[in-house]
């Protein structure tokens, strides 16, 4: 025969205690951890990334590799400060490639840079905004240059014809001016 229960009695088990974490000795500053991505790959990744530009490896699989990177950190809503200084890497070393292959890598960073800004917009961090907004200036007017729309220049062409004329004036005057004394010393 089941035994009537008691007032107050239940069956479910009594709610676990929450275990506090023990507090931090002062001087150690734990970083802030990514989403899927801990602190030690980051730092392997950009300890390979010096690596491979020390040993002369191409630009394009430097540039490859930290777009890859950053990518997955904007995908990740991981922009931080690191991920500022790796588009900086990138920026640099497309600076070393080929005109062609300027024009297409900076148009993908400038895409990847604009991922970014959104990400740090999105997370209120106008310090990371400023910094991108900063490095996505030099990147476009890298563009602009590499895509011959740079800031205009004097022409130099321009100047040569507007020199060669001047030259051809000034002779002709000469010559004008030596005919006509001759002609009055006649």
């Amino acid at each position: 025969e089941p035994e009537p229960e008691t007032p107050g009695e239940t069956d479910e088990p009594e709610p676990e205690t929450p275990q506090v974490p023990e507090p931090e000795e002062p001087g150690e500053i734990a970083a802030p951890e990514k989403p899927g991505e801990t602190v030690e790959e980051e730092e392997e990744f950009e300890e390979e990334i010096q690596e491979e530009i020390e040993a002369g490896v191409a630009p394009e699989e430097v540039v490859d590799q930290i777009e890859e990177e950053v990518e997955r950190e904007i995908t990740n809503d991981a922009v931080t400060e690191e991920t500022v200084t790796e588009l900086e890497t990138a920026f640099e070393e497309v600076q070393k490639e080929t005109v062609g292959e300027q024009v297409s890598e900076e148009s993908t960073l400038l895409t990847l840079i604009d991922g970014a800004i959104k990400r740090a917009q999105a997370n209120h961090d106008t310090a990371l905004v400023a910094k991108l907004e900063n490095l996505r200036t030099r990147v476009a007017a890298a563009l602009a240059v590499a895509r011959g729309k740079g800031l205009p220049q004097t022409d130099e062409n321009q100047n040569q014809w507007i020199s060669l004329a001047g030259i051809a004036l000034a002779s002709s005057l000469t010559v004008a001016a030596y005919a006509l004394r001759r002609k009055r010393m006649i």
